[in-house]
C-alpha cells in the first residue's frame, strides 16, 4: 500500500497532467509528434507499457509501474522466506533465475506485458542484490574503509563498467534491448551501480545532494518538459545533444541537466506546498490546521 501511494499515485496523476500538457505543446509545436485519442492514451496509462514508444507525452513515467510491479514480486518472495533458513541461497537463486530469464526473454520473446514486466523480470534480480546488500549492512561496512580506497574502488568499477558497456554497445531497459549480450549488460549495470553507490556514500552529508535525492521523484516526473523546451525553443541545443561524444555535446548535456534539475526542484517545492497528495504524500498537520 505504501509503495502504491509513493509510486502509482504520482504515475497516474502526472500521466494525466502530461497528456494534457503535451496536447497543448503539440498545438504550439506541431513538429513534436501526433498522438492518439484521449481514451486510448488513458488505456496506455492503465496498461503501463510504453513500448514501442506510445507514452510520448512523458515516456520516463514507464519506470514507475514497472518498479511497482517488481517490488510487489520481491515483497512476495521476501515474505515467503520469513522464518525460513537459507535466505541468502534463495535470494541468489532468484537473482540467477531473474537474469537468465531476462536475457532469454529479450532474445526469444517479443511481448508487451502489463506494467512492462517483460523488462521487470530482468529487474527483479537487481532489486534482490539490493536486498542482500541491505541485509549485510553494506553501508556500515563501507564506512570502515578509507575515503581514498573507496574512491579507488569506484574508479576501478567505473572503468570496468565503461569498457564492458563499450563492448556491449547501446542498451536500454525501456525498449527491452540489452545490447549485444544481456550478460554483458548485467556486468555493466552491477559495476556502474556499485561505483555510483560508493561515490554517493562519500557525499552522504552533502546538503545539495540530499536536496536533489529527496526530489528525485519530481525530477523523474517533470524533466521531460524542460528538456523538450530546450530542444525545441533554444537554437542549436538539439543538434549538440545529438552529439554526446563531442566536447561541446558533453558540455551542453551537463548544462541542460543542471538547469533541468534546478527547474524540477523549484517545481517540486511548489507542488509539495500546494498539492503533496499528487506525489503520494500527506499534508503536514500544521498545514491542515492552517487550511
Amino acid at each position: 500500500v505504501k509503495k502504491f501511494k509513493s509510486l502509482m499515485i504520482p504515475y497516474f496523476t502526472f500521466s494525466v497532467i502530461s497528456i494534457v500538457l503535451f496536447s497543448f505543446m503539440i498545438k504550439l509545436m506541431p513538429s513534436l509528434s501526433e498522438q492518439s485519442g484521449f481514451f486510448n492514451q488513458l488505456f496506455v496509462v492503465l496498461y503501463g507499457n510504453s513500448r514501442p514508444d506510445i507514452m510520448k507525452w512523458n515516456t520516463p513515467l514507464w519506470f514507475l509501474p514497472c518498479l511497482f510491479a517488481v517490488l510487489v514480486v520481491v515483497y512476495v518472495i521476501e515474505r515467503s522466506m520469513q522464518n525460513n533458513v537459507g535466505g541468502a541461497a534463495v535470494r541468489l537463486l532468484v537473482i540467477i533465475v531473474s537474469f537468465v530469464a531476462g536475457v532469454l526473454f529479450e532474445t526469444n520473446v517479443d511481448v508487451r506485458l502489463p506494467m512492462q514486466m517483460e523488462s521487470g523480470i530482468f529487474m527483479i534480480g537487481f532489486v534482490e542484490i539490493g536486498v542482500i546488500l541491505s541485509k549485510c549492512d553494506f553501508s556500515e561496512q563501507v564506512k570502515k574503509i578509507s575515503a581514498f580506497k573507496i574512491m579507488l574502488i569506484s574508479i576501478g568499477l567505473l572503468v570496468i563498467g565503461s569498457l564492458v558497456s563499450h563492448i556491449n554497445g547501446f542498451a536500454e531497459v525501456r525498449t527491452y534491448y540489452y545490447g549485444k549480450n544481456g550478460f554483458l549488460f548485467i556486468i555493466t549495470s552491477v559495476t556502474m551501480s556499485m561505483a555510483f553507490l560508493l561515490i554517493a556514500m562519500l557525499f552522504e552529508n552533502s546538503k545539495i545532494w540530499k536536496v536533489i535525492g529527496v526530489n528525485s521523484m519530481v525530477v523523474l516526473l517533470l524533466h521531460k518538459f524542460p528538456i523538450v523546451f530546450f530542444q525545441s525553443i533554444c537554437p542549436g541545443v538539439k543538434s549538440l545533444l545529438s552529439k554526446p561524444t563531442t566536447m561541446s555535446g558533453t558540455f551542453m548535456a551537463i548544462l541542460v541537466a543542471i538547469l533541468v534539475i534546478a527547474l524540477c526542484n523549484m517545481a517540486g517545492y511548489f507542488i509539495k506546498k500546494v498539492c503533496p497528495e499528487s506525489l503520494g504524500k500527506k499534508r503536514k498537520k500544521m498545514e491542515k490546521k492552517l487550511c
